[in-house]
């Protein structure tokens, strides 16, 4: 049954529907409050909810039955960037390059994007370009590059990669619309 309402929850969270994916998570954490695919359900939604305080707490939980996971690890790291901590993601950033580093990719890729929301969006940029040399096909990568090349006022560079994202991808919001003023601009003014 868990295994059901978990299948679910995920597909709920997919969809948007973060307090769903909620309930499922802790409905099925009811039968097994080490479930620990419920566990990490609930932690993804908490975070996408802005329950940054349950999100941590979920991941520790999560954690301590497995200290190896990588998704945790990561966790640790979103949680105080999307809280906008500048210094606990940092010392969270380092933190990961420690206790996984193993996972040099996805440090990077924590880098890049820890560059491009507190530190330097040109920083950001040169990490993005190195880490889509190895994985070209990342549109998640591409989207970043762009919004990253727009914020240092390289419009050219910013349209290429955002296009690269609205070709070979489900539409974004914040692309779109970035996408849309440059064009705007280069329309207007030449």
């Amino acid at each position: 049954m868990s295994e059901g309402l978990i299948e679910s929850g995920w597909a709920m969270l997919e969809a948007g529907n973060v307090n769903s994916a909620v309930r499922a998570a802790k409905q099925a954490l009811q039968s097994d409050p080490n479930d620990f695919n419920a566990l990490s359900l609930l932690t993804r939604a908490s975070l996408a909810s802005g329950d940054f305080l349950g999100a941590s707490s979920t991941n520790e939980q999560l954690l301590r039955l497995r200290p190896d996971h990588l998704q945790g690890h990561l966790n640790r790291v979103h949680i105080p960037m999307y809280r906008g901590l500048y210094g606990a993601s940092k010392e969270a950033l380092d933190a990961f390059k420690v206790a996984r580093p193993d996972a040099i990719y996805e440090y990077k890729n924590l880098l890049a994007f820890w560059e491009h929301q507190f530190g330097s969006p040109s920083k950001s940029i040169v990490i993005l370009r190195e880490l889509l040399a190895e994985t070209p096909d990342n549109m998640e990568l591409h989207k970043y590059l762009g919004l990253a090349e727009y914020e240092v006022r390289n419009p050219f560079r910013a349209s290429e990669a955002l296009s690269e994202v609205v070709q070979n991808s489900a539409r974004d919001a914040k692309v779109l619309e970035t996408l849309a003023f440059i064009r705007f601009r280069q329309f207007a003014f030449g």
